[in-house]
């Protein structure tokens, strides 16, 4: 080893200092070492001698040119590759860290709320990765990377150009492609087609493993351990560990169904069952989640005596409830009548239709420039709109939300004024709270539109950087992509969520949708997601806002509701089936509503809780999120052992008053409600 270490040095001088060995799995050596040109750390893998014996050098290095073309948050990228003296190898960034395989080997069995984050993350790689048609085959611990509370899976493509590069070579010196421990039943059978099902197997048992120390299955030989996959039952998490939620039970067995077709067919799927577990607490023992359908009430254990002896209590405690609901309905119309009473009459000066702003990362506002047509300043309108969504999407930011700018131009009497100024801008980011500011101006010349945007640090009230964009003259989301690339540092392949529609015009219509539905025009708003699905019928979003508005509209009218839950639940479903590439937090909307649709309130209470604390001026996750707990009549078994109603209404008061305080046109829609 020593002697290709030295040899490596040599060849690799001149674009890398090779360090020294700092690990070796069944395909591969890995050294430490830095890129002379860019000065960063790299890790160089190197196939053993006996794996690159059995592979064509050319055919390996075509298919790792796929791997290069990778972006995402969750995969480590490829930056180089190549081959020492027949040997191949590719250069990967070096990830400080440690890998999942070390901290189990370290800690054991996981935190839950950890094991269940960890394998989200990388349930997202590998949905983005299968969707670009690449099999991982190789899902373990040991190539899972952790940095911080961030999990990136290591190897993408490998493992594949291996196998496709060594074809029956591979086979006739038998060795085995996968980890036995993590290997799929389809992967012990030399004739079974291999599918992304098959790394969802594989993390299935990842996920295991973080929860119980140890994976499904173990044995004294491969054979032995891929049988095993293949025929026996996947012992149960619960037994092993309490504190595991029958839920977190239930996604890990659907994710190790033995059949492909019985498992999440993607990684979305895996993921968004994870997002919602994320958002009650892996912990929750009373979580109604239950994958795939809403679980049926538990019965009181005991005699049937005992059940008896109960049912006066529980009289008693609904009585109460009942009476309870009725006050806090009377006095929570006493209080809106008579608010809309006192400004009615000129006492209260009407609400400017958003809440006191709070705390945000950044806010985006279109500036119309001093010649500037209405065309221009409508589709720089249009591009700040976009760009606010994307930002929103962005984990870990917080953003002014579009429909908040008009009330905060009210409020600093610039209301119908244009804005034309960075210092207008600026004024209007401090009375935000946000702390950066981003404007967006537009020029049209002949066919093409140049967007321009300024980013400024808001409390020293300094100018940071400027980025320019160009595009067709009314392709807004293009703009948008381009300014949201160079703002930052991201490529096109991690925005890629953006082509949600192939049509321009489905985009403008779902766009003016929303700002109907926020004004709570619901007419007006169905009518534009319906244009925009005549156009694009896959558009995943529009199906998913026509569910929500056909819902807010059947609230108002319970007759009509019963007319259209059918065409609900289509639309949702289509979303649903439609949004499998979705942004995280369009995702969740549309994984929680389709979860309200089909009557799993548990799931759907989950999803609205995840969203309401990521993005706490969502008035929509707050109105559906009240609608929830006021609907919400199953019932569960408390701390004392007593039946307790799941809904809580003060949790559905709370939660309908942030939707209005957000939103004044919601009070509209909040009486209608109750």
């Amino acid at each position: 080893m020593a002697n290709g270490l030295n040899r490596l040095k040599a060849v690799l001088a001149d674009r890398y200092a090779i360090e020294r060995e700092i690990g070796q799995g069944g395909m591969a050596v890995v050294y430490l070492g830095r890129e002379l040109k860019h000065d960063r750390k790299v890790a160089i893998k190197v196939l053993k001698p006996d794996i690159a014996s059995s592979v064509s050098v050319d055919r390996f290095h075509r298919e790792i040119e796929v791997e290069a073309s990778l972006a995402h948050p969750h995969i480590v990228p490829l930056h180089d590759s190549g081959e020492v003296d027949g040997l191949p190898f590719c250069v990967m960034p070096f990830v400080e860290g440690e890998t999942l395989d070390e901290r189990i080997e370290r800690e054991g069995a996981l935190p839950i709320d950890d094991a269940v984050r960890i394998a989200r993350q990388v349930a997202d790689a590998l949905d983005y990765a299968h969707s670009h048609g690449i099999v991982h085959r190789d899902i373990k611990p040991r190539n899972i990377l952790l940095t911080s509370k961030h999990a990136v899976v290591t190897d993408f493509g490998i493992c594949r150009a291996v196998e496709i590069a060594g074809g029956e070579s591979l086979t006739s010196s038998g060795i085995v492609i996968g980890t036995p421990s993590y290997m799929s039943p389809e992967q012990g059978d030399p004739d079974a087609e291999i599918d992304g099902r098959s790394d969802i197997y594989a993390l299935g048992c990842v996920l295991y493993e973080m929860l119980i120390g140890e994976p499904p299955f173990t044995g004294p030989t491969a054979q032995v351990v891929i049988s095993r996959h293949m025929s026996e039952t996947v012992p149960s998490l619960r037994v092993a560990r309490h504190g595991i939620s029958a839920d977190v039970e239930a996604i890990v067995m659907k994710a190790l169904a033995k059949t492909p077709a019985d498992r999440y067919a993607t990684g979305a799927e895996f993921r968004s069952d994870l997002q919602l577990i994320e958002a009650e607490g892996a912990r929750g023992a009373t979580l109604p989640f239950g994958v795939g359908a809403p679980r049926k009430p538990a019965r009181r254990p005991g005699p049937k005596r005992r059940l008896l002896a109960t049912e006066p209590r529980l009289r008693i405690r609904r009585w109460l409830i009942g009476w309870r609901r009725v006050a806090a309905v009377v006095l929570l119309l006493f209080a809106l009548g008579t608010a809309i009473a006192i400004w009615r009459l000129g006492l209260l000066e009407p609400s400017p239709g958003y809440a006191l702003p709070e705390p945000s990362d950044y806010i985006a506002i279109a500036l119309g420039l001093g010649a500037a047509t209405a065309e221009e300043d409508s589709l720089g309108q249009r591009v700040a709109t976009s760009l606010a969504h994307v930002l929103g999407n962005l984990r870990d930011l917080t953003v002014v939300r579009p429909e908040a700018i008009p009330p905060l131009l009210a409020r600093l009497d610039l209301d119908g004024q244009r804005l034309v100024s960075a210092e207008h801008g600026l004024q209007v980011a401090a009375a935000a709270q946000a702390s950066n500011l981003v404007t967006v101006s537009v020029r049209i010349l002949r066919d093409t539109a140049t967007a321009t945007a300024a980013r400024y640090d808001v409390a020293r009230g300094e100018f940071s950087e400027q980025y320019v964009a160009a595009a067709d003259a009314d392709d807004f989301v293009a703009l948008a992509r381009q300014l949201t690339t160079q703002l930052f540092d991201l490529n096109a392949q991690q925005l890629a969520w953006m082509d949600e529609t192939r049509s321009l015009g489905a985009a403008i219509q779902v766009q003016d949708g929303e700002r109907y539905l926020n004004r709570w025009e619901l007419g007006l708003a169905e009518r534009a997601f319906r244009e925009a699905l005549a156009v694009d019928s896959t558009f995943a979003r529009a199906h998913h806002l026509l569910a929500l508005t056909l819902y807010y509209q059947g609230a108002r009218d319970p007759q009509r509701l019963l007319t259209i839950g059918a065409d609900i639940r289509r639309h949702a479903g289509a979303a649903r089936r439609h949004g499998t590439a979705l942004a995280f937090n369009d995702s969740l909307h549309v994984a929680a509503f389709y979860a309200f649709a089909e009557g799993d309130l548990g799931r759907a209470r989950s999803g609205y809780s995840l969203l309401t604390e990521a993005g706490p001026t969502d008035h929509h996750a707050w109105l559906m999120r009240g609608i929830i707990e006021h609907e919400d009549i199953y019932l569960v078994e408390g701390l004392e052992g007593t039946l307790e109603l799941r809904g809580s209404w003060d949790e559905a008061i709370r939660s309908f008053g942030r939707a209005v305080q957000l939103r004044s046109d919601f009070y509209l829609g909040y009486a209608s409600l109750l």
